[in-house]
């Protein structure tokens, strides 16, 4: 399976009438601290939609995070945005701050990843 086809599967986005729920997988190979998330953002047509939470934490939350995202959960990601039903173009991009290695300066490594899906919601 490619990592495409891990961080985004064919039902990774969900609908309702409260809300879009992004399902997403991390791309990394082993588990990371939630305060290595740095950023997340998603785009649905191409078009950036608001991350309202990541597992039901604020984003700036996970800098404080002890906890970790583990290579066999997915995060659930709460969009601002409507796509019930919908056939979209999801795009989501994840940047990381891997922790251990670090750069000449001292710095953690960084890693981004991003991909880009067509999905339909259920």
């Amino acid at each position: 399976m490619s990592t495409q086809a891990y961080v985004l599967r064919p039902d990774s986005l969900r609908a309702d009438e409260r809300q879009v729920t992004l399902v997403v997988g991390l791309p990394w190979y082993r588990a990371l601290p939630w305060a290595g998330v740095a950023d997340v953002r998603v785009t649905l047509d191409g078009r950036p939609v608001e991350v309202v939470s990541v597992d039901g934490r604020d984003l700036g939350a996970l800098q404080d995070d002890p906890g970790y995202w583990g290579i066999q959960r997915r995060a659930e990601v709460v969009l601002d945005a409507s796509a019930r039903g919908a056939s979209v173009a999801v795009g989501v991009h994840v940047d990381l701050l891997i922790p251990g290695p670090t750069k000449p300066d001292g710095s953690p490594m960084d890693f981004a990843f991003e991909t880009e899906r067509r999905l339909t919601a259920a």
